[in-house]
């Protein structure tokens, strides 16, 4: 076994730290990594020697270490002044203005319709962006996009595992510059791997990202058509998660025209039973190292609206330029938003991420679990906020047992769905004054470092801070 792909093995795949971001897949020269069960435990495992490694897969992992310090320097060069929310320029809540694109979208569709720009428009070569395509339902898979056309099969959010930087193999006879979308820890990843030198990393000009609260193994969507009655995965043909006007449809249709839909607030019930041990120590909800982030606009006057709304802002000089060229060039349609309004707007997955992660981390040291290291932590958490984590621990607890996993799909899913959505609407307003309490007055301080491996085969960061990731 590779010596770097042990420490992997060891330190973050047996640890239970593996994001599944896919990037020790992607950067393997040798290809002796892969992931055998994506829509399983999707880990990745050795399948052959590889004696001539240059530790990347360990370097550009996201689950042991991400610091949070060094990433905003290399990213943004400089510290956010709000680290709730990490750095940011000006804020917006909109739509594409093709009503195509915003009818397929999770949301507004502003992603797509950036993507679509750079395209068009000749700013990149391709997008590197996960998808959907038609022999394999079940299974998103990263796609090399050329076609703006073939941007609609990337379309609407993933909730399942799927390790996204594998693409990173994909694209080593491509020419750059390319349009990247991803995850909060596929793009940690990615950074890291710009830090050090990785030339397929360093060919991605433009990252985009979306806000992200958990994935969920795909053993959630086989639960989901257990109660349904469909035993056999393989009947579905088409799954999509957020089908339909927004906020949308859980949405499978099965090959003899069967057709199941559940509202996109009644499939959250599936998280409690079925949530990434890994996503409950991520610290990352809105994306704080990608050039332009974008989400949900969870609030009334827009939710009442439908049609489909998203907050969007640039966090780089790049990302910057690209949402106001969007702007300009009319495929977005945009209304200015603060900062106050946004943070509002995932007040509770903020809080859910930037402090009780900290409290569940702090819990899982304490009983010898590894945890990940960020370099930063709250410099103090309130003793309700982290009485209140107690109950939260509990509800996952008792979620992801055997039994509770097991009973789940002789429920209805539409009656759980709606007692769900009931008791989560009664929990954030119980919850409200707790976790809003000091919220937006956390301060953070940064903690000391692990010591850093050094790689020969790697080259300097310094040399890696070009015009080609930065914009």
């Amino acid at each position: 076994m590779s010596h770097w792909f042990e420490r992997l093995q060891k330190e973050v795949i047996n640890a239970d730290l593996c994001t599944r971001c896919g990037s020790c897949v992607g950067v393997c020269t040798t290809k002796a990594i892969r992931f055998d069960e994506v829509l399983g435990e999707c880990l990745p495992r050795l399948v052959q020697a590889c004696d001539d490694c240059d530790g990347r897969c360990y370097f550009g992992c996201s689950g042991r270490e991400v610091s949070f310090p060094a990433l905003n320097d290399f990213t943004h060069g400089m510290q956010p002044d709000n680290p709730l929310i990490g750095a940011h320029g000006p804020m917006y809540v909109g739509y594409a203005t093709d009503p195509n694109i915003r009818m397929r979208a999770a949301s507004g569709g502003v992603i797509t319709a950036l993507l679509k720009l750079l395209l068009d428009e000749e700013m990149v070569t391709a997008v590197l962006a996960l998808g959907t395509v038609p022999e394999e339902p079940l299974r998103p898979v990263p796609l090399v996009i050329r076609d703006p056309d073939d941007l609609r099969l990337t379309q609407q959010s993933k909730y399942s595992l799927a390790p996204t930087n594998t693409v990173l193999q994909d694209i080593v006879n491509v020419e750059g510059p390319l349009a990247y979308v991803g995850l909060p820890c596929q793009v940690h990843s990615i950074r890291k791997l710009q830090m050090a030198g990785h030339p397929e990393a360093l060919k991605i000009k433009y990252l985009l990202g979306s806000y992200c609260g958990n994935a969920l193994y795909f053993e959630a969507i086989r639960s989901y058509l257990r109660s349904e009655g469909v035993k056999d995965p393989g009947e579905v043909e088409d799954l999509q998660y957020r089908a339909g006007e927004w906020p949308g449809f859980l949405q499978v249709k099965l090959r003899d025209g069967r057709e199941y839909r559940l509202k996109k607030f009644y499939a959250n019930y599936l998280t409690p039973f079925f949530i990434v041990d890994r996503c409950l120590v991520c610290t990352d909800h809105s994306n704080e190292f990608a050039d332009v982030s974008a989400a949900d606009a969870w609030a009334p006057r827009y939710e009442e609206r439908g049609q489909g709304w998203s907050l969007v802002y640039g966090r780089t000089p790049a990302g910057i330029e690209l949402v106001e060229r969007g702007r300009a060039a009319g495929v977005l349609e945009l209304q200015d938003m603060d900062v106050d309004q946004a943070l509002d707007m995932h007040s509770h997955m903020t809080d859910f991420k930037k402090r009780g992660a900290f409290v569940r981390m702090k819990h899982l040291a304490s009983s010898g679990r590894p945890v990940p290291e960020y370099g930063y932590r709250p410099k103090e958490i309130p003793k309700k906020r982290r009485m209140l984590e107690a109950a939260i621990h509990g509800v996952f607890r008792v979620g992801r047992s055997r039994i509770a996993r097991w009973l789940l799909p002789f429920v209805p899913p539409a009656m759980i769905g709606m007692v769900f959505e009931k008791l989560r609407w009664q929990w954030k307003l119980i919850t409200k004054r707790t976790k809003r309490a000091d919220l937006w007055d956390t301060e953070f301080v940064y903690t000391e470092q692990r010591e850093p491996v050094e790689s020969p085969h790697l080259v300097d960061a310094e040399r890696s801070r070009s015009d080609n990731i930065r914009g």
